[in-house]
């Protein structure tokens, strides 16, 4: 057998639900957790003057981006303005014909429609020029963000935002600085208020990829725990997701893409008016078309995906790219920052997409989370007309004259930042046993959530998994759903996007997979189901297999006499020079793993009393000495040795199997490989069965036998018994 390691690190075996809690270092939090947020520089300021605004019953103008984080601030401070009395609107440009974020054009239509103050959500730290506009046609502005920060704010008459020095948490998105803002307005009334704001919160904040630590955790969730708006309730039934049992994931992947669609191919006044409505006829209907709408946007994102990716493949040299730059002839501008998303996740390095469009060359930038693509960029702004973003996204405008000096430098400059290309190492937090996917300790794994930046999903791991059956689903045919057998039980899963990894695989294949547990819900029926991450076939570690081939050599050393010649053991240090190796003890067998480990030996072909066909390969000879019995690791030895319950147990269990894999049963009777195998040989001699071994599987052929023979008769079984009473 080959033996390479997996491609997810090693992980611990798992303890409690407890020890992940603590692990992660995540506590309860409550809403006396939130900052005072009059922490947040600029906020006094801001706070004045709305209240004046309000007194003065002055129309005030929520100035949005168009994206998911924009459109809920929007729905927040609109929401909260008109249930104190307040005079509310809103404008959010469009994103084909007025681009990102604050502009002259948008603040002279404000004015026009008699505006007095604008607010804007989710841009304008950068929004130099329109600043100085609004000053020169005398509107106010307070500008709240939470994009980076230069050392020069716009000219404004606030500019909140947490990256600003001095507030404790600077991770939050923009509906969170926006939900800071009634914080601070509302006093203590803030409660009352909170309870209709926070489930729209709570979709920007993930839809935004921030950090779910600190406030942001705290506020998706107490959104997700108590979703009440309208809205978002339709767009979960859309989506078949139960709004009562809502996860940032159901977020991320559901319902954030139907609201984005207005922004991105739409109208995106629609997201907002789906948040602020309160008839449910006119919530169905426009939930509905953002579904469509949505449709409409996978199907151009699937199509534009394909040709950059072709782009890649053909254009780029992915062993010199730190960066991939591609650029589309016609590409819609909503679309590609998802485009950038999709060749992010599969090329795992930093993208930029960019389409040709009248201003210059639109794009959209998204990066791995150890690589920081605002600072990269940020570099480079001399070749850009517009720039805006964070750590793992920005936007920009490129003069397309400069295209090819871009795409040099920004190699230039973004090795600079990585030293080397990224490798992609999947992560799994603890390896279990089939047993301990209970549906308490799943359900159990919701006080971890939620999951995103910094709080990454829990993945887990599980070995020597037998796989059954196998089919194909989804549209375009690129989803497995499967069956696990695992231990005595079996579960269902599906693998997205991984048909290709299940390729060649057969059923009853022993596979590894890594995994996250769901609980599913079907027409009242909870099911523990597992979402694959990643599979591999005929994987083991070093430890696991060495000590398989030597539980069957004691038994094998157990039941037959001089079965083996035993010599003295070489010295593990010379191990590239032999081409065989005596192992034995435990003792002996880990300190072969250690070596294999300490010399890189990642692939090695072991044998069982072979001789080596070359120098590439160890021949490894598994060899339980009788001396081993009259010392200290001897002890081992009585472990494997069968009782009468021993037996009792394993003809209980397994008359039903006619066939099946050693460490499947061994692991379903809690037993260790010698004692299965010698408890069936003594079945044997009782006359009960008959079986032989292939490789890991044993096949079953059982008897019914009238004859009474007492275990205690038996010469294999007294054997058994001198070898205990032998001892240490």
């Amino acid at each position: 057998m080959t033996f390479y390691k997996n491609s997810w690190d090693r992980p611990p075996a798992l303890v409690s639900l407890e020890q992940i809690l603590d692990n992660r270092a995540i506590r309860p939090m409550t809403k006396k957790d939130l900052c005072d947020p009059f922490l947040l520089l600029g906020m006094r300021e801001a706070v004045d003057r709305i209240h004046l605004a309000l007194e003065r019953k002055e129309s005030i103008w929520i100035f949005g981006d168009y994206d998911v984080d924009g459109i809920t601030s929007c729905a927040i401070l609109v929401k909260y303005l008109e249930a104190v009395g307040g005079r509310a609107n809103y404008y959010i440009p469009n994103r084909m014909k007025e681009g990102y974020g604050l502009s002259a054009a948008g603040l002279d239509y404000i004015l026009e429609q008699g505006g007095d103050l604008v607010i804007s959500v989710d841009c304008g730290i950068n929004a130099f020029s329109e600043a100085e506009h609004a000053l020169a046609i005398g509107l106010d502005l307070i500008i709240t963000d939470h994009h980076s920060v230069e050392e020069v704010l716009p000219k404004a008459l606030a500019v909140v935002n947490p990256k600003r020095e001095g507030y404790p948490f600077p991770h939050l998105a923009g509906c969170g600085v926006a939900l800071k803002l009634v914080q601070a307005l509302s006093g203590e009334e803030f409660e009352k208020h909170l309870p209709h704001l926070v489930d729209i919160a709570a979709v920007g904040t993930v839809a935004d990829i921030v950090s779910l630590t600190g406030e942001n955790r705290l506020i998706v969730r107490e959104g997700l725990g108590n979703v009440r708006n309208l809205g978002i309730i339709e767009l979960a039934r859309l989506s078949n997701k139960d709004p009562e049992r809502l996860t940032s994931g159901d977020i991320g992947y559901n319902i954030s893409p139907m609201i984005n669609a207005s922004g991105r191919i739409g109208n995106p006044r629609l997201g907002v008016e789906l948040l602020l409505a309160t008839d449910e006829d006119l919530v169905a209907r426009m939930a509905r078309t953002l579904y469509e709408l949505n449709a409409d946007r996978k199907a151009k994102c699937q199509t534009m995906t394909e040709e950059a990716t072709t782009y890649v493949e053909e254009k780029l040299n992915l062993k010199e790219t730190y960066v991939i730059v591609v650029l589309g002839e016609e590409w819609h501008s909503g679309i590609i920052g998802i485009v950038a998303s999709r060749l992010m996740e599969r090329y795992h390095r930093p993208v930029v997409v960019l389409t040709k469009t009248a201003d210059g060359l639109k794009g959209s930038a998204r990066s791995i989370p150890s690589v920081s693509i605002y600072n990269i960029l940020s570099s480079l702004r001399h070749y850009m007309s517009k720039f805006g973003g964070h750590t793992l996204a920005a936007g920009l405008t490129l003069k397309e004259e400069c295209f090819d000096d871009f795409c040099r430098d920004i190699q230039v400059v973004a090795k600079e930042h990585m030293q080397e290309l990224p490798e992609k190492v999947l992560h799994a937090d603890y390896t279990v046993l089939p047993e301990q996917l209970t549906m308490d300790f799943v359900k159990g794994l919701a006080a971890v959530e939620p999951y995103g930046v910094d709080n990454e999903e829990l993945a887990f791991a599980m070995e020597h998994v037998r796989l059954g059956g196998v089919r194909v689903v989804g549209s375009d045919g690129v989803h497995v759903k499967v069956s696990l057998k695992a231990g005595w039980g079996s579960f269902d899963a599906i693998a997205f996007r991984q048909v290709a990894k299940f390729k060649g695989l057969r059923t009853d294949d022993d596979i590894s997979v890594l995994f996250v547990p769901e609980v599913s819900y079907f027409r009242g029926v909870e099911k523990v189901n597992l979402r694959i991450v990643d599979v591999h076939a005929g994987v083991s570690d070093f430890h696991s297999e060495l000590k398989r081939e030597m539980d069957c050599a004691m038994a094998d050393f157990l039941l037959y006499e001089n079965s083996y010649h035993f010599t003295r053991f070489q010295d593990f240090d010379i191990i590239k020079e032999l081409k065989s190796v005596d192992i034995y003890t435990y003792e002996g067998m880990k300190r072969l793993q250690e070596v294999l480990y300490r010399e890189n030996i990642a692939h090695r072909i072991l044998f069982r009393n072979e001789e080596a066909p070359d120098d590439d390969i160890l021949n490894i000879h598994f060899m339980p000495s009788a001396v081993g019995k009259n010392n200290a690791s001897g002890i081992a030895f009585l472990d494997f040795i069968p009782v009468r319950k021993d037996v009792e147990k394993v003809f209980l269990n397994l008359k039903k199997f006619s066939k099946e894999n050693i460490l499947y049963l061994a692991k379903g009777l809690r037993m260790t490989v010698p004692k299965l195998l010698l408890s069936l040989e003594l079945l044997k001699e009782l006359k009960l069965l008959e079986y032989y071994r292939i490789n890991d599987c044993l096949y079953f052929e059982w008897k019914n036998s009238d004859e009474v023979v007492k275990l205690e008769t038996l010469a294999v079984f007294r054997k058994f018994q001198r070898e205990m009473t032998m001892g240490v």
